[in-house]
């Protein structure tokens, strides 16, 4: 599933929420990496048991939009209003 993060991620897509609990660290970041050197711009959202372990998924010298981490459990609610904070963020720091 992983693997195919790219290719079920429509272009339009500003963020992708990963529950990573199930696979291996390697795996996910392998992904996310896969995910950076296509699509930089796209929020990575990781819900997950183990937030420390997801702190630092992105490499050095990533151009990767910060990963948002959010730790279980958390309601569809929580998740939806972190990610819109985060891209609302974003876009004042984008903004002339």
């Amino acid at each position: 599933m992983l693997e195919r993060l790219l290719e079920m991620t429509p272009q339009s897509s500003a963020a992708v929420i990963l529950f990573p609990d199930e696979f291996q660290h390697d795996m996910v970041r392998e992904a996310l990496t896969a995910l950076d050197g296509q699509r930089p711009e796209v929020l990575a959202v990781i819900v997950t048991n183990e937030p420390r372990r997801f702190e630092r998924v992105a490499g050095p010298g990533s151009q990767r939009t910060a990963t948002l981490v959010i730790p279980k459990p958390a309601w569809a609610w929580t998740i939806l209003d972190a990610i819109r904070a985060r891209l609302d963020s974003e876009t004042l720091k984008a903004a002339p």
